[in-house]
């Protein structure tokens, strides 16, 4: 059965988007996984996006992060852990790739 991945893009309004994530979802095509993009804003309450993602019940999610998604993001990880004990979690973006050490002490799962 192919693992299931979950691109998450929150950007900072419905006019963005995310081509990190695109490209990477392109990348995994020929692979063996299947992959969804979701995109959200940094305006959306983080239960509706937490929703959305335990819907899609993936085995892997993945997160770009920047920074106007920072808090949102931070508060996603603290949460996300609660409703798919199981998942695991990627995080890439400018302001993990900056300080990756930080993040992994604060959010290491």
């Amino acid at each position: 059965m192919k693992n299931k991945i979950l691109l998450a893009a929150i950007n900072a309004r419905f006019t963005h988007t995310n081509l990190a994530l695109r490209y990477l979802r392109n990348h995994v095509a020929d692979l063996d996984y299947s992959c969804e993009l979701q995109e959200f804003t940094i305006k959306q309450f983080p239960k509706e996006i937490l929703k959305n993602i335990f819907r899609a019940k993936p085995d892997i999610v993945a997160f770009s992060v920047y920074i106007w998604n920072t808090d949102i993001c931070k508060i996603l990880l603290t949460e996300i852990k609660k409703i798919l004990p199981d998942i695991k979690i990627v995080l890439g973006g400018p302001e993990v790739s900056y300080n990756a050490e930080k993040w992994l002490m604060q959010y290491d799962s």
